[in-house]
């Protein structure tokens, strides 16, 4: 797919919300001139960014998490599967932008907790949850007991916890899985799933990696607060004030030079030790890499430059000048379109159209995680002006999407806990969740009480609206059965009065001129049925060629992993 195809993709999804910004600088609230210009220049760093960002992600990432994956499984030990697994998901957590982003936030909130030490209580947190995952996959463990006994813990340790830091810690659950690790833990887990052996593993048990793994960091937070003093402060700084553009440049490159080099030293390790590639492959990842090097630094340089400080201003002033009712339509507006604007959910939607052989539409996932989204936000800024705690709205949600998991299809439910993480990323990091820090100062709330949890509530949506997309799809599979079995009781009854009537009405002896036309005629009809038929036949291999043919790489090339043993 060409930079220019992404390019218009990534416009028409990040349109919205620039359309919405425009409408509130020229109507309710005008920005300042230089955050306003500082805010288109940011817009157009992150449409260039993201579209390169997906663009490494289809060529290198993907590829290289699946190649990985499906490597390690051709071993067939597990413990060898398990420590790679373990060092994979603890140095892409900690890579994560949007992890580093929230760390920050929580940094200059409360300055008692440091932010290495929450990022690597949190990459331990999820690399242990991978293990999880991974053991599910060669087990065949069903998914929805393993979320009933980890979410049912998790909530026990919710409710003895500290409540300050309780939406911080459901927060990092839904920040720690963004654009770095959710195209190289998806491709991992589909290549795992491959590599096993079992058919039915590529679909139903590829989803549900990232969902688990986002239970990790909300454990391992929960703990942190435990053996760590709190206050609790009302203010926030501006990160405006302490990032220059020059700075934040620096930071950016920085930041996103540490996200992909872990994963490209994994991939050489691998490729020298555990598996040959041919070069044009090796140049291809490497390609790839680049791209996704330089679009995610120009998209988290925009996000950062311009949407920080943007939606703080936006929120700030919608709640000092305007009505509540006001504030919670436009977070309900601000929810529709977000997500949409996500890295992470536009690598999701991809891996679940690929994974699924094109039989689920991502555009209908895309819309119902945009609608739970809205709700998300707009109920988030009830919450916070209502002052309600966090757990009093998490917990009936939690419990509500657990009790759906024993009605939904098991890849349903992979989907939907997959897209509770990346529903949460960027965006809602750096936008969303800076308009509920400008509300909770305007109205003098609580910064880590009620600003904190916002991405929480975004995670969580999808756990809900994606498993009632898949009752709905499920359903409908059910008529269509129904009506199969239908038309089948009809052919045979068909069937049955044809051979009743026949009796009645005994053929005339063959050697008569009417019964010879009758038989001619007959035997034309079932030529032309059958012709009919092979034209189907013929129609249908030919766009089934036509679609692999698309689908295909045209650089394909053979993997030679180890001595005698080759994969795609």
């Amino acid at each position: 797919m060409s930079f220019l195809h992404k390019l218009r993709e990534v416009s028409f999804s990040v349109l919205p919300i620039f359309a919405l910004v425009l409408i509130a600088h020229f109507t309710l609230v005008p920005l300042e001139p230089d955050k306003f210009y500082k805010f288109l220049l940011g817009t157009l760093a992150l449409v260039i960014g993201l579209a390169l960002f997906l663009l490494g992600t289809e060529v290198g990432l993907s590829p290289m998490g699946e190649m990985l994956g499906n490597s390690v499984t051709r071993r067939a030990k597990l413990m060898p599967i398990l420590l790679t697994g373990f060092l994979i998901g603890f140095m892409v957590t900690v890579a994560e932008p949007d992890l580093q982003v929230l760390a920050q936030q929580v940094h200059r909130v409360q300055s008692e907790i440091s932010q290495t030490s929450l990022l690597f209580a949190i990459a331990a947190g999820s690399a242990l949850c991978v293990l999880l995952a991974l053991l599910r996959i060669f087990f065949s463990i069903s998914l929805r007991w393993i979320l009933w006994v980890a979410y049912g813990i998790l909530l026990v340790l919710a409710l003895f916890s500290n409540a300050a830091m309780r939406p911080v810690a459901f927060d990092a659950g839904g920040a720690s899985t963004g654009p770095m690790t959710v195209p190289v833990m998806m491709a991992f887990s589909f290549g795992i799933a491959k590599g096993t052996g079992r058919r039915h593993s590529d679909e139903d048990h590829s989803f549900g990696m990232v969902g688990l793994m986002s239970l990790g960091p909300i454990f391992a937070t929960l703990l942190l607060s435990l053996f760590t003093a709190q206050t609790d402060p009302q203010n926030y700084t501006d990160v405006e004030a302490e990032f220059p553009w020059y700075l934040l440049v620096k930071t950016v490159i920085k930041e996103v030079f540490w996200s992909l080099l872990p994963m490209l030293l994994i991939f050489i390790v691998f490729c020298l030790f555990f598996m040959k590639i041919k070069r044009q492959r090796f140049e291809r990842v490497l390609i790839g890499m680049t791209y996704a090097f330089v679009g995610l630094a120009l998209f988290l340089f925009g996000v950062n430059y311009a949407f920080l400080n943007t939606g703080k201003q936006l929120g700030f002033r919608l709640a000092a000048e305007y009505s509540p009712a006001l504030l919670v339509l436009i977070g309900g507006l601000i929810g529709l379109v977000v997500v949409l604007a996500e890295p992470a959910v536009w690598v999701l939607g991809r891996q679940i159209e690929d994974a699924s052989a094109g039989s689920i539409d991502p555009r209908v996932l895309l819309t119902a995680l945009s609608v739970g989204t809205a709700i998300a936000i707009a109920a988030s800024m009830l919450r916070l002006i209502l002052e309600i705690d966090l757990l009093y709205v998490l917990l009936p949600l939690y419990i509500l999407a657990l009790i759906m998991t024993l009605f939904s299809d098991e890849r349903f439910v992979g989907i939907a806990f997959d897209s509770g993480g990346v529903s949460s990323g960027a965006m809602a990091s750096t936008f969303a969740m800076p308009f509920a820090l400008g509300v909770s100062e305007a109205l003098n709330r609580s910064v880590l009480h009620d600003a904190f949890g916002l991405i929480a509530m975004i995670a969580i949506a999808p756990l809900i609206t994606i498993q009632t997309v898949g009752l709905l799809y499920q359903r409908k599979r059910q008529a269509l059965s129904e009506e199969n079995l239908l038309l089948a009781d009809l052919a045979a009854k068909a069937q049955k009065d044809e051979a009743k009537k026949r009796m009645e009405h005994p053929p005339k002896p063959s050697n008569s001129p009417e019964a010879e036309i009758e038989a001619l005629l007959a035997e034309a009809e079932r030529l032309r049925v059958e012709a009919k038929r092979l034209e189907l036949r013929a129609s249908k291999l030919k766009c089934e060629k036509v679609q692999r043919t698309a689908s295909a790489d045209p650089n394909r090339e053979e993997v030679q992993d180890g001595p005698g043993q080759t994969t795609e």
